[in-house]
Formats: structure tokens, C-alpha cells, sequence
């Protein structure tokens, strides 16, 4: 369908540059846009046609005018205006919204034509009609986006029935506009508005370009950063190896400043690993490299090995790990981000908690969420710092309880990871008591 469409005028995709894939976004992006007008026109054609139902109730027109031009409403609104409206918001329509605004946009003409012959003896409720012709031709341009060619001939359709409808009717002694102005001005709004809805159509492809190229650098950062990345891990886990088993070979022999030393190399290599993690996730979620992919989880299984990963931090600081025990569930949704969310924000309580404190995990399900909540016993936070959590400015790390060094990147980390799964976070903390935070994923079905 793509190929086809590259050859509708002034859309030289090809030429650009793009790849058979990004002509194919481009075009479906247009097949939004024009899904989006279609429910717009045919709201706003809805309400046309209700507003010449109260219009012309002012015109008193005789009984047999009046009885003619209530069905031909009733037939146009009831049956085709409200069924369009309806099937504007099913899944579907996005497939065939093109030939829908042109079925539309035709049905409306006719609807207006029809109402014009049945009118005839009332110049003024023809005139009105006419005008109408004329806002739905400059809608054509502006807002529905189908070819031009179609545009056109539906125009000189338009044109046509105008004439018509003067000629038969005759009653240009009793309207200001004669018969060759109505033309002229009827052609000049259809070449302005073809020219619009040009500009229009243009603007949306070097929009369209212009996020194209914005995603094309951003992945070209981030292959160069996965390659960086992958050399400095190996040497950051070189540090991180070495100095772990120095700490396991320490014996009573050693002097108490030996033993000192190694422990805060080990302590810092520990900590360069969790920020070149959190860093490296936070870009990931910048550059949009994270792509959720959802797949069926046992919830307490899940959880377990979740606490297992986070047991030896916790132990280290003889911080006690719980979590409640739920029912056996299985849900649909991102295990990777999830994981990343649970291990930040565990990570975070296990941190900030004191020495012998408690940290208590609960999972929730409903039928429309999935909810987990992380509560600690430690040094908790004032109010000023939990409204500055989320905001990119006022971030700065903090030391745990023991010392530990962070990048600050937590929760904002976690919020970001949240809005590739529609999620949300919320934290609740009283300074001196420790803190709550939930997060609420919305399930799949």
C-alpha cells in the first residue's frame, strides 16, 4: 500500500532518502491525521446539518417543503451522519479513513443538494446552501487530505450542482452574487484552499523528516555509547573482581589499614557499578531505546527473585527484606522493566534504611492493575524534597545511611522506565519515619 501511495503528488519520499520502512510510517502517521479529521468533519458536518434543522424552522416553509426536507434530515443525520460518527472511533477505520471522508464529504453535497431543489422557493434558504457547498470545499483542502485529484473532481461536482441549482432554481434577481462571480469565487476558494492543503500536506512531511532525523542521531549516539559502554564495563567489572577478592583473601595477619583500604575499594567499585548502571538505563530511556515487550509472569515467583538479587545488599547492612505473601497470580507485563523498577526502588529503601530496619514489599492485583508497594523504616524525607523528586533540576545525589554514593537518579529513573508501560509512581514520605512508595502498571487483556 506504501509503494502505491509514494506516487500521489508532491510526496518524493524516495527521493528523500527514506527506506521503504520509514515511507511506511510516514504514510500511517498521514492515515492518523486524516482518521483524526475524519472524526472532526463528520462531527462538525453533524452539527451543519442540525443547525439548518433549527435554521430553516425560521424560513416557514409550506407544509409539503417542510414535511420533504424533514425526511431528507432524518435520512441524512440518522442514517448516514450518525452511523459515520460511530464507526469513526472503531479500530478499523483507520484502514479505509481516506475513501470514508470521501463518501462523507459526497453524502453531504447531495444531502445539500437535495435540500436546494426541495427549497427552491426560498432564495434565502438556497443561498445558505450554497455557502455551505463553499465551507465544505475549503474543508476538503484544509483538513481532509486524500488526493488531490480526487479533491478536484469532487470540487467541479460541487461546481456543477451550484450551477444547477442556479440555473433550474433562477432566482439570482433576488441574491447579491450573480451567477459568473459565484463561479469565479467558487474557483479562486477551491485553488487557495488546494494550495493550503499543499502547504499543509508539506508541512506534516518535513515534520515528519525532521523527528526522522532527530531519531536517526539519537541511535547513532546510542550505538556509540553501547560501545563505549561495553569496554568501560569490562573495566569497571576488572576493578570490581579484583577488588571482591582481596576482600575475601583479607586475614587477621594484614594490618586494620589494609583491610580498610580494600574494603573501600570494594565498596567503591561496588558504587561505580550501580552508577554506571543507573546512567546507562537513564540514556536508554532518552534516546527511546527501551521497547517494552509484554509476557505472562508468576507475580510471586517474580518477586522472590527479585528480593533474592537485592538479599546480599541487604544483608550487608542488616537490613531485614519482606515481602507479603499474595495469591498465586500470573499477569501480562514487561519483566525487564519491571525488574528494573523493583531493584531501583528496593535499591533506594535498602540505601536510606538504618542498620536492623525493615523493608516491606507488598504486590496488589485488581482487575485493572497491577500495583506494587515498597516501605522502609529509614531516615524518610521532608516534604520540599518529595515535591522536587521528579523534576530534572532540582535532582542531586544523596549518601545512604552507610556512606553509599548514588548518581540521584532513582526515582526519576523509575518514572521514566514507568512511562514506557503507561505507569505511574507516587512517593509518600514523613522525615525521621521512613517512606512509601507505590507504583500502579495497568494490565493488559
Amino acid at each position: 500500500m506504501a509503494e502505491k501511495r509514494k506516487k500521489w503528488p508532491g510526496l518524493s519520499l524516495k527521493e528523500k532518502g527514506l527506506t521503504v520502512k520509514e515511507r511506511k510510517l510516514f504514510y500511517a502517521e498521514l492515515d492518523r491525521k486524516n482518521l483524526t479529521n475524519f472524526r472532526i468533519v463528520t462531527i462538525a458536518t453533524f452539527t451543519m446539518a442540525v443547525f439548518f434543522i433549527f435554521f430553516d424552522a425560521y424560513l416557514n416553509f409550506d407544509k409539503n417543503t417542510q414535511n420533504a426536507v424533514n425526511i431528507v434530515r432524518f435520512v441524512f443525520v440518522g442514517g448516514i451522519l450518525l452511523p459515520f460518527i460511530i464507526y469513526s472511533f472503531s479500530k478499523k477505520t483507520k484502514v479505509i479513513s481516506q475513501l470514508i471522508l470521501i463518501v462523507n464529504i459526497l453524502a453531504y453535497g447531495v444531502f445539500l443538494f437535495v435540500l436546494s431543489l426541495l427549497s427552491s422557493g426560498y432564495p434565502q434558504a438556497v443561498a445558505h446552501y450554497i455557502v455551505a457547498f463553499y465551507l465544505i470545499n475549503i474543508a476538503l483542502y484544509l483538513l481532509f487530505g486524500i488526493r488531490q485529484l480526487f479533491a478536484y473532481f469532487i470540487s467541479t461536482v460541487f461546481l456543477i450542482a451550484i450551477n444547477y441549482i442556479y440555473q433550474m432554481i433562477g432566482f439570482a434577481e433576488d441574491v447579491a452574487v450573480n451567477q459568473t462571480d459565484l463561479n469565479v469565487w467558487f474557483v479562486l476558494v477551491t485553488i487557495v484552499g488546494a494550495l493550503a492543503g499543499k502547504h499543509n500536506e508539506n508541512l506534516l512531511e518535513q515534520s515528519f523528516i525532521a523527528k526522522l532525523e532527530i531519531k536517526r542521531v539519537n541511535e547513532s549516539k546510542y550505538r556509540l555509547f553501547s560501545m563505549v559502554s561495553h569496554d568501560l564495563k569490562n573495566m569497571i567489572s576488572v576493578q570490581y573482581t579484583i577488588s571482591d577478592c582481596l576482600r575475601e583473601q583479607t586475614s587477621q595477619t594484614q594490618s586494620v589499614e589494609i583491610i580498610r583500604m580494600i574494603d573501600l575499594l570494594y565498596r567503591s567499585a561496588n558504587d561505580v557499578v550501580d552508577v554506571f548502571e543507573d546512567l546507562m538505563t537513564w540514556i536508554k530511556t532518552q534516546m527511546n531505546a527501551i521497547t517494552p515487550k509484554f509476557t505472562l509472569v508468576n507475580l510471586p515467583c517474580f518477586t522472590e527473585t527479585i528480593l533474592t538479587q537485592m538479599q546480599p545488599f541487604a544483608q550487608s547492612k542488616l537490613v531485614k527484606l519482606k515481602s507479603e505473601q499474595m495469591a498465586e497470580e500470573s499477569r501480562e507485563t514487561d519483566a525487564n522493566i519491571l525488574g528494573l523498577l523493583l531493584r531501583n526502588i528496593i535499591g533506594n529503601a535498602i540505601k536510606f534504611s538504618n542498620p536492623k530496619g525493615e523493608v516491606i514489599i507488598r504486590c496488589r492485583v485488581s482487575k485493572t492493575h497491577l500495583e506494587y508497594e515498597v516501605n522502609d523504616t529509614g531516615q524518610g524525607m521532608t516534604e520540599e524534597k518529595v515535591a522536587g523528586l521528579f523534576q530534572m533540576e532540582n535532582f542531586q545525589s544523596s549518601k545512604g545511611t552507610s556512606g553509599e554514593r548514588g548518581t540521584g537518579l532513582g526515582l526519576l529513573l523509575s518514572k521514566e522506565l514507568l512511562s514506557f508501560i503507561d505507569g505511574n509512581i507516587q512517593v509518600f514520605s514523613e522525615f525521621g519515619k521512613g517512606t512509601r512508595v507505590v507504583i500502579s502498571i495497568p494490565l493488559r487483556h
